[in-house]
C-alpha cells in the first residue's frame, strides 16, 4: 500500500521540525536478530537518550506533551483525543495519540480510545500499528494517557505477527506457539468500531486472568488486537546498563538508545528478557 494523505502531511511537518532542530531523529538501520519462535528487529537511536522517563507517574501534569501545537499537531481525533508527532523518534514519522483531558496512563483503554485509535490506523498505510503501554511496568514513560503509532516490524515470515496461529486450547484466539510469555490476539473481522474493540479487549484480559490493575501492553493492527500482561519494564544489568522493553519490544521490535544497551540485550538473550518482563508461560 502506498502513502496516504495523513502520512504525507505528517512527513511534511516532521521534516520542517527536523530542519529547525526541534524534533530529534537520525538515520538508523534495522538489525535482524534470529530468535525462537520469532525474530527480533533492533534499532539503535541516540534520539532516545534525551527522552524523559517518569518512573513514578503518580501525579497529573498539565504539560506532559508541551510540543503539541503548530507543526507538532495533526489535529483532534473525535472529541477526546489529539494526534501529534513524537519528539523523540527512531523511525520517520512516529505519532502520539493523547487524551485532551488528563487521564492516568495506568487506566485501561476505553471505547473512545479505541475509536480514536482505529480512526487513525485506517488513515495510514497498512504497515502501521497502535501500541499502548498501560502502566510503568508495561514500559510507559509518561503518566498522561496516550497511545503511539509506529510501523510494524518489517515484513518477513519469522516476525511475531507472521507466527500467530489459532490456539488449540482457546478457540478463536491466536497465539505464537512456543513464545515464553502469556499473550492473546484476536483476529479482527471487517466491521470494526470502538465498542467492539473494547469488548474484545475485555475478553482477552479475562482469558489471560489478569488482575484489574495489572500492567499490560496492547497492540492493534488492521488484522489483530493483541494483549500482553507484564511484570516489569526493565532488567538492570551490571553498572548503569538497563534492558528496557515496551509493547513493541514484547513482539521483538526493540528500540535501543545506545550500542551498549543493544549489546546488553544480545548478551542477556532477547527471548529470555521477554519471558522475564512478561508473565512466563507454564511449562
Amino acid at each position: 500500500m502506498g502513502s496516504t494523505e495523513l502520512e504525507d502531511q505528517a512527513l511534511l511537518q516532521f521534516d520542517r521540525l527536523l530542519r529547525r532542530g526541534e524534533l530529534l531523529w537520525s538515520e538508523n538501520t534495522a538489525r535482524r536478530i534470529y530468535g525462537d519462535p520469532f525474530d527480533f528487529e533492533f534499532r539503535v537511536a541516540d534520539s532516545l537518550q534525551s527522552k524523559p522517563i517518569d518512573t513514578e507517574q503518580k501525579k497529573p501534569t498539565d504539560n506532559a506533551f508541551p510540543e503539541s501545537d503548530g507543526d507538532w499537531t495533526l489535529g483532534n481525533i473525535g472529541k477526546d483525543h489529539k494526534l501529534i508527532l513524537n519528539k523523540f523518534c527512531v523511525v520517520r514519522p512516529q505519532f502520539v495519540l493523547l487524551t485532551l483531558e488528563y487521564q492516568p496512563q495506568s487506566d485501561p483503554l476505553d471505547v473512545a480510545d479505541f475509536q480514536a485509535a482505529w480512526d487513525v490506523l485506517i488513515k495510514l498505510p497498512e504497515n502501521y500499528m497502535i501500541i499502548f503501554n498501560c502502566g510503568v511496568k508495561a514500559g510507559s514513560s509518561v503518566g498522561h494517557k496516550h497511545l503511539q503509532i509506529i510501523p510494524q516490524p518489517r515484513s518477513n515470515s519469522r516476525n511475531f505477527f507472521a507466527q500467530l496461529r489459532e490456539d488449540e486450547n482457546e478457540g478463536g484466539i491466536d497465539t505464537v506457539p512456543g513464545a515464553p510469555f502469556k499473550h492473546a490476539a484476536y483476529p479482527l473481522g471487517k466491521v470494526i468500531h470502538g465498542e467492539r474493540l473494547e469488548e474484545v479487549y475485555g475478553n482477552l484480559r479475562k482469558m489471560l486472568r489478569m488482575e484489574k490493575d495489572q500492567a499490560h501492553n496492547v497492540l492493534l493492527t488492521r488484522q489483530h488486537l493483541l494483549v500482553i500482561p507484564r511484570t516489569k519494564a526493565w532488567i538492570e544489568m551490571d553498572g548503569s546498563t538497563v534492558i528496557a522493553g515496551n509493547a513493541a519490544g514484547m513482539i521483538g521490535l526493540v528500540y535501543s538508545w545506545s550500542e551498549e544497551q543493544f549489546k546488553a540485550w544480545i548478551n542477556y538473550g532477547p527471548m529470555k528478557a521477554l519471558a522475564e518482563m512478561g508473565v512466563p508461560k507454564s511449562p
